[in-house]
């Protein structure tokens, strides 16, 4: 796929990412490689692959519910910056 200048210009438009014309033209480069990479995979012939030959999806495990009555705020609090009635403390953003 061969990129443009306007492609590149739209994608940092939708990205809202600011960048000169030189870092714009080394994206260009760098995708423009990423999608040449992608072609070449598509010239893959795998019409004769089975998708369904091996099951490779994770099981799930089950496990039994059980009550934890045991309260963690304490060890989880320790590694906040600031804490208030055992909970994280954060600056006020309301105006």
């Amino acid at each position: 796929m061969k990129l443009t200048d306007k492609d590149i210009e739209k994608a940092c438009e939708l990205s809202k990412i600011a960048l000169t014309k030189e870092e714009q033209a080394v994206i260009k480069n760098e995708l423009g490689t990423i999608f040449d990479w992608i072609d070449k995979l598509s010239e893959i012939d795998v019409s004769k692959v089975d998708i369904h030959e091996k099951d490779t999806q994770a099981r799930m495990v089950e496990n039994n519910d059980t009550v934890d009555t045991q309260s963690y705020a304490a060890e989880v609090l320790k590694n906040a910056p600031l804490a208030s009635h055992n909970m994280f403390a954060v600056p006020k953003v309301i105006e």
